[in-house]
């Protein structure tokens, strides 16, 4: 049975696939001069080209009915409700101000080192620390040097200074006092070759100048707040000395300054008036061994009056000095005329007045300037000095945020203008003396600064000086031209670098060349100086110092060579 029903069921899939393979048409229903179609598969045996018949487009567009809507009216009420608002205020708290940390101060800071041509140097400083109304400091230094410089005598000097300050801050004044004392010693080893080496059995005593100074001074100044304008202003300084030295020369000083002002309303233009009055008297006594002493006094009465009209600075007044010693008396009058300008607030500063002064030759200045002057009167009378028409202008201008530029020119006319030539007529010529002269001066200054917060600086200067003189052949050791350039960089607070190069121009001397003593120039002077700074921390740091890295022996005072290259190192620290 089963069999037979295996041979029906293939029959029929043989007829089903028979009646497939026939032509069926796809529509029953054709149209007249259409072709008629037909599903299945067709195969083609032979060339063939298909071709699709053309599509009919109905041309009628559809339409639509309208239909329409009525609209209903609306209507709506707006019901107004009040909702109840809080305002709940926060405590603010209060604003504190917080300041940076102080950094602590140590009372104590010392330095020392050695450097070439056995040269020690020392220096000590005491402070007390932040105080609202007092401060006290001592000082301390010493600096030598004992080295040799060939085909002269010994040239060593030493330094010793101990000073100590005080100052109290009142309610109404600050006063402050000073006092020290000063030790140096140099040798005048500037003899010519040719003398010296005619000279048997010297010793360095016999060149030996030793100089001793000791000082004091007190100062009290008012310092009334602007709601006190209508007090008398004022401040008195008196300041003393006494200089002597190792050739019975002695120098006694007493110098008393007084300023007293008040604020006044004379213009209604100015917005702020000052009058006032200052007065000074200089008493100086001059002592020898073979004349009587020699007294002199230079006082003065300025009265001032100082107007302040927005921009503009003027201080008008005139100085009325007289000056006395154990031979003359004379009066003189200078005015004191200063003008300040803004030009551009804190950006473009010009500067400039008329004046005049009274002052006297002082041995402790001079020797100060020249260590190798004679100090007999002899050699180095003390005059009076009158500076005369003293025209003076400058110039303050900050042409960016890091440079800064300044220029200064004055005009002076001098009587009894102090000039140092050496004197040929003792018998080792090696000192100098003291010469006066009526001079009129131009002298020239100009600076551009360079900074970059405190990191680095450089500074670039020069100087031209130019002297009309009356009498005298030269002006004498007097260079015309000088300049500097200096730098100073700071490496995170860690390495400080320094350097320095100056410059000194030709100047007119006297000197022994063909065993004679005649007119020389001297050669300009180039100098160049570095240092180098470690700072282990802010108690302990080390320094080295190259002084005079040319080498060069150059003469700053004509037969005086001065030390070659040298070279320091030393510590710092602070406790």
């Amino acid at each position: 049975m089963k069999y037979v029903i295996n041979i029906v069921l293939g029959l029929v899939f043989l007829v089903n696939v028979a009646v497939g393979q026939e032509r069926q048409p796809v529509n029953d229903s054709i149209q007249d001069g259409e072709e008629e179609g037909y599903s299945g598969s067709v195969v083609v045996r032979g060339k063939h080209t298909p071709r699709v018949s053309d599509a009919f487009k109905i041309k009628k567009n559809p339409e639509m009915d309208e239909i329409e809507v009525e609209k209903e009216p609306v209507s709506y009420d707006i019901r107004s409700e009040r909702i109840p608002v809080e305002f709940k205020l926060d405590k603010i708290r209060p604003a504190k101000m917080v300041g940076e940390p102080l950094d602590k101060l140590y009372n104590n800071h010392m330095r020392i080192a050695m450097g070439t041509s056995t040269m020690p140097y020392l220096e000590y400083f005491y402070n007390t620390t932040r105080s609202r109304d007092n401060s006290f400091g001592i000082h301390l230094k010493h600096f030598s040097a004992s080295g040799d410089i060939e085909d002269h005598p010994f040239p060593g000097f030493s330094d010793n200074l101990a000073s100590a300050h005080y100052k109290k801050i009142g309610r109404t004044h600050v006063f402050k006092a000073n006092a020290g004392y000063e030790r140096n010693v140099v040798h005048s080893y500037g003899i010519p070759g040719q003398i010296y080496d005619t000279i048997q059995d010297f010793d360095k005593k016999d060149i030996k100048l030793l100089y001793h100074r000791i000082d004091a001074s007190l100062d009290l100044q008012s310092k009334y707040s602007d709601y006190n304008s209508d007090k008398l202003h004022h401040s008195v300084s008196l300041d003393f000395y006494h200089f002597s030295d190792n050739e019975d020369v002695q120098e006694m000083n007493f110098d008393l300054n007084a300023d007293m002002h008040s604020d006044m309303h004379f213009l209604d233009a100015a917005e702020e008036q000052i009058l006032g009055v200052k007065l000074t008297a200089d008493y100086r006594m001059n002592a020898w061994s073979s004349i009587d002493p020699l007294h002199s006094v230079v006082s003065s009465v300025t009265p001032y009056l100082k107007n302040n009209f927005n921009n503009i600075d003027l201080d008008v007044g005139l100085s009325m000095y007289v000056d006395a010693d154990s031979a003359s008396s004379r009066n003189e009058f200078y005015p004191d005329i200063h003008l300040r300008m803004e030009l551009i607030k804190n950006i473009f500063v010009l500067k400039g007045g008329l004046t005049g002064k009274t002052t006297r030759d002082n041995l402790y200045e001079l020797t100060k300037e020249n260590p190798f002057l004679y100090s007999s009167y002899s050699m180095t009378p003390l005059k009076f000095r009158y500076d005369r028409s003293v025209i003076y202008a400058g110039l303050s201008a900050s042409i960016s945020k890091n440079i800064d530029f300044n220029a200064y020119f004055e005009s002076s006319n001098t009587e009894n203008a102090s000039f140092f030539i050496r004197d040929t007529t003792s018998e080792l010529a090696n000192r100098y003396k003291l010469i006066h002269d009526k001079v009129r001066s131009f002298d020239l200054k100009a600076e551009v600064d360079y900074h970059m917060q405190e990191k680095l600086n450089v500074s670039l200067g020069g100087s031209y000086s130019e002297y009309s003189i009356t009498d005298i052949e030269e002006a004498w050791n007097r260079p015309a031209f000088g300049g500097y350039l200096k730098a100073r960089y700071n490496i995170q607070e860690k390495i400080i670098l320094k350097g320095k190069v100056f410059y000194i121009g030709e100047r007119k001397a006297l000197s022994m060349k063909d065993n004679r003593f005649q007119k020389v120039t001297l050669d300009p002077v180039i100098d160049a100086n570095i240092s180098a700074e470690y700072r282990y921390n802010k108690l302990l740091s080390g320094f080295i110092s190259f002084r005079n890295l040319a080498a060069q022996q150059y003469e700053k005072w004509a037969g005086y060579p001065t030390y070659g290259f040298q070279f320091m190192a030393g510590l710092t620290y602070s406790m």
